[in-house]
């Protein structure tokens, strides 16, 4: 999103009304990957769909003995689309689970959907949309969340027009993804405003959660082009699990600063004496 973005959302004119019926997220899947599945599963669900799979391994400098997957990278030319995708998994100590999948894919000449069937296929899979914003130029977007239980709650809500003081605990993600590439590089970062007299970090144009501080989110972002015939060329569609997205940044700088410490103190109990 560029910025202004978000602001421009906290003025939504009209919301849409949520499912009554809970949607659990434990049960939805973007390119047959679901939140929480390790490398292996997430691998398997990728190829069994058609996809070229490959490893993106990363060391931090300090524990190079401790390699690990930290994204899929999948990708796929058929008939109809031209797809990528990207699965970020949660980085050590903690045990690698996939906590963000980003999915962009592009239609090809005569196999582009509409918008209006678009958005009623997400509907069937996700639940109705926490909001749906269409200013009538550039992208569509289409955004369900579900809260920390995972189960997708019902009733309309408010967006408050206030940032960041006046919102009642929402988990804004800086990501800084704009396409699936991005999201390799993805810093997380998870502030928390409406405490502290909303003292956090400045708001950044990402993924809000308005209510139900970082629960679970899945953007849509549709690109029409021709608003007259309402055909959908290309989508960017974001799952993530923004509650592990906090916990797995906050645990990867305890153990980094535990290892820069231990190196400290190893490189002084190693140091020679003086020569005189």
């Amino acid at each position: 999103m560029k910025s202004g973005r978000m602001l421009a959302v906290a003025g939504l004119a009209a919301f849409a009304t949520s499912s009554s019926q809970a949607q659990d997220v434990a049960g939805f899947d973007s390119a047959g990957v679901l939140l929480g599945d390790d490398v292996q599963k997430a691998t398997a669900a990728l190829a069994e769909r058609g996809f070229a799979v490959s490893q993106i391994v990363e060391k931090y400098k300090l524990a190079p003995e401790t390699p690990f997957v930290q994204a899929l990278k999948a990708e796929k030319d058929d008939d109809t689309t031209r797809e990528s995708v990207i699965v970020r998994f949660v980085e050590p100590p903690t045990q690698a689970r996939a906590f963000l999948v980003w999915r962009s894919i592009a239609f090809k000449p005569g196999k582009a959907p509409t918008l209006q069937s678009y958005r009623a296929a997400v509907r069937t899979k996700a639940g109705n949309e926490t909001y749906w914003r269409d200013p009538g130029y550039g992208p569509v977007e289409q955004y369900v969340q579900w809260p920390r239980n995972g189960k997708k709650r019902g009733g309309l809500f408010k967006m408050l027009d206030s940032l960041p003081s006046s919102y009642p605990n929402p988990c804004v993600v800086a990501l800084g993804v704009e396409t699936s590439d991005d999201a390799i590089r993805a810093k997380i970062r998870a502030p928390q405003y409406g405490k502290n007299g909303g003292s956090g970090p400045p708001a950044i144009p990402m993924v809000i959660t308005p209510q139900d501080f970082c629960g679970f989110g899945l953007v849509v972002r549709y690109h029409v082009p021709d608003r007259a015939t309402g055909l959908v060329t290309a989508v960017d569609m974001l799952l993530i699990d923004q509650a592990q997205t906090a916990e797995m940044a906050l645990k990867r700088d305890a153990f980094l600063e535990q290892r820069r410490l231990a190196q400290i103190e190893a490189a002084r109990k190693a140091g020679g004496k003086p020569v005189l």
